[in-house]
């Protein structure tokens, strides 16, 4: 099994810079509001990753359910269990 911390996970719509190594594409799935940071739900696949961003970012970018988005992290970042 293996963990990604939501807050290690990158979300955009144009990609990401190439020392990011690990990016994928993806579509939202679900957004949950919790104030000043959103949880973010990126299905790619048939996995599921949670993302967290602050708010004004997600209205930034003007993400909703259902837009096609993609994820990157660090490969430091992934746990192994």
């Amino acid at each position: 099994m293996i963990a990604i911390r939501p807050e290690n996970i990158k979300i955009g719509r144009n990609g990401f810079p190439p020392d990011l190594q690990n990016t994928f594409e993806g579509t939202v799935t679900r957004i949950l509001n919790q104030g000043f940071y959103c949880d973010v739900r990126v299905e790619i696949q048939d996995i599921s990753f949670r993302g967290l961003m602050l708010s004004r970012s997600l209205t930034g970018m003007n993400l909703s359910k259902g837009d096609p988005v993609s994820i990157g992290f660090r490969a430091e970042d992934v746990h192994a269990f």
